[in-house]
């Protein structure tokens, strides 16, 4: 698989999985490009749009996010 072909993909489970576990379906411009920003800012990103989760759907999502960013850094660095 093209290196494009595997971040589309990465990114396209993402944002399934977002729309899946808090009904998002129209990103925000700075939720599009989520694995530029801290889990922090992504975090506050789902605040601003009036998501709300409990501790331990955060936790997962920490988690989640951390994984998918880490592949999508390594894909990118890949010459």
């Amino acid at each position: 698989m093209e290196k494009e072909d595997l971040l589309n993909e990465i990114n396209n489970q993402f944002f399934t999985y977002l729309a899946n576990d808090f009904g998002l379906t129209h990103p925000s411009h700075r939720l599009e490009k989520w694995y530029e920003l801290s889990f922090d800012d992504f975090k506050q990103e789902l605040i601003n749009r009036d998501i709300s989760f409990d501790d331990t759907t955060i936790s997962d999502w920490e988690e989640y996010f951390t994984l998918q960013q880490e592949k999508v850094k390594q894909l990118q660095q890949q010459a």
